[in-house]
């Protein structure tokens, strides 16, 4: 199977994808539901997908024809719904190679590529507003999660200069990156390699001038801030005898 990436924001029914990669035919069963599915056609085309990896793994002979059945009903998905769309392909791809040699076991499929393209889309700085395709942050920086579909992440570019990145443990398909400092306000490209080169996209990040100080400095040290004594500071005037 070719890897998807699921992102970890995908809806429920993308997440299915993650087991028909790791060949576990049970788990999709299990995890199949209508109540889950985030398209009208979402159970139909995972059961048929389910059906297919039964056949396939475990040699269910109704298998195949449940598949079949099933993906009669269905169209192909459009592009912008990658990993449903690949996994309608394989289920149209192992029936096509079934029906031409029905005792013969299926050739592996492996597709090309990826289930969808791979890209930067932006960055989250985890503070519950969700990723940006304007990142920004003050002078200082700070922790970013890259947000976008990725293989892996060797390699990120901030400004032309490489910094370091490392797997979110939490969030299998993510990965943080810390944005150094900046001297002076301006924008600098964010950009990201992993191990099979390039990936598409980058980004335009902000450093924003900090706020300055409002309050009033303190009076230097040894002086005195008592306020005055109008009263006795007034000269008296002596009254004349009478």
């Amino acid at each position: 199977m070719p890897p998807g990436p699921v992102d970890p924001t995908d809806p429920p029914q993308a997440q299915w994808y993650v087991l028909l990669q790791n060949k576990d035919c049970a788990g999709l069963d299990m995890a199949v539901s209508p109540r889950k599915a985030s398209s009208a056609d979402g159970f139909a085309l995972w059961s048929a997908v389910s059906s297919i990896c039964r056949a396939v793994e475990q040699g269910d002979a109704s298998g195949w024809r449940d598949a079949a059945t099933r993906l009669s009903a269905l169209i192909q998905p459009g592009p912008e719904r990658c990993l449903d769309r690949t996994a309608y392909n394989l289920v149209a791809s192992f029936l096509a190679a079934h029906a031409q040699n029905p005792t013969e076991s299926p050739p592996p499929w492996n597709g090309s590529s990826t289930a969808c393209p791979l890209g930067l889309a932006g960055l989250d700085a985890l503070d519950g507003q969700g990723p940006t395709g304007r990142p920004s942050s003050g002078l200082a920086g700070g922790r970013f999660q890259l947000a976008g579909r990725f293989v892996d992440v060797v390699t990120v570019m901030v400004g032309g200069q490489p910094v370091g990145v490392e797997a979110d443990p939490a969030r299998p398909g993510r990965w943080m990156v810390v944005i150094p400092p900046a001297a002076v306000a301006g924008q600098v490209q964010v950009t990201a390699a992993g191990s099979g080169g390039p990936i598409p996209g980058s980004l335009t990040f902000t450093y924003l001038r900090d706020p300055e100080a409002t309050t009033a400095p303190e009076p230097p040290r040894g002086s005195s801030t008592t306020t005055p004594n109008i009263a006795s500071s007034t000269p008296q005037t002596s009254k004349g005898s009478g």
